[in-house]
């Protein structure tokens, strides 16, 4: 005996339908998950600072020319630069300098070190809870970065701090209204989906139109549900009685008159 497979058919009328079922649901949803989270970050969230420095490699004296090997040479040295200014040397200093109680690990994970492409530009930057400490922990970090490599070099000016970090006046990382917009959305597509998948497992067959969706069958009459009748038939009851009984007051209060 052969079976049949069977397959389900989805239109873009069913889509909508669905949506039709469930939208006043799915902004509900969206917008609890919206508040919720907006409520969460705003206790959880703790605003960060970021200070840059700028770092210029191989800043030679006035008057002495410089070739094109001697750049090449600064510009392959940058990653070595990248290297050295996160040393535990370079940081053990940083600490005493700023009376920091913080490790050599703790420390590494407040600075990010990057560089232009084709370019002996190099940034320092360091994020704190702070404005004021960001900034000067980037400053002396540069400045000792920069005396240490020209003294180990033998005074000469192989780097350059091109220029000092500034006082940052914003978070470097605000609470992102995208982000929790996409949530909410991402909360409302799951409600749809939840009755979506309802939808898809519901294989009973409820309207006469279901019947000739799915059967293929001509529908010739319908009994109407029993329990719906019952419930109309009792509230019409309740607002004839309730003006059959309104009509007759009114009747008794004029022959009494």
């Amino acid at each position: 005996m052969e079976e049949e497979s069977k397959q389900v058919e989805i239109s873009l009328s069913d889509l909508w339908s669905i949506f039709k079922r469930c939208w006043w649901v799915m902004l509900i949803v969206a917008v609890a998950v919206m508040i919720l989270v907006y409520t969460v970050l705003n206790v959880t969230h703790q605003d960060e600072y970021t200070a840059t420095v700028t770092i210029w490699a191989m800043r030679m004296p006035e008057g002495q020319n410089v070739s094109t090997s001697d750049v090449s040479i600064a510009t392959y040295l940058i990653n070595d630069y990248k290297l050295l200014i996160k040393s535990e040397e370079i940081m053990d200093k940083v600490i005493n300098a700023q009376n920091l109680s913080l490790t050599t690990s703790e420390l590494s994970q407040l600075v990010s070190v990057t560089n232009e492409s084709s370019t002996r530009v190099m940034y320092l930057s360091v994020t704190t809870a702070s404005p004021k400490s960001a900034q000067s922990i980037a400053n002396t970090w540069g400045n000792i970065f920069c005396d240490h490599i020209n003294s180990t070099m033998g005074g000469e000016p192989m780097v350059e701090l091109w220029a000092e970090a500034r006082e940052p006046q914003r978070p470097s990382n605000p609470i992102s209204l995208m982000m929790i917009l996409l949530i909410s959305f991402v909360g409302a597509v799951v409600v749809y989906g939840v009755n979506f998948i309802r939808f898809i497992l519901d294989d009973k067959v409820n309207t006469p139109e279901d019947v000739e969706k799915y059967l293929g069958l001509n529908v010739l009459g319908s009994i109407p549900d029993k329990n719906s009748l019952r419930r109309r038939r009792s509230k019409d009851a309740y607002y004839y009685g309730y003006g059959s009984n309104y009509g007759y007051g009114q009747n008794l209060g004029n022959s009494n008159q």
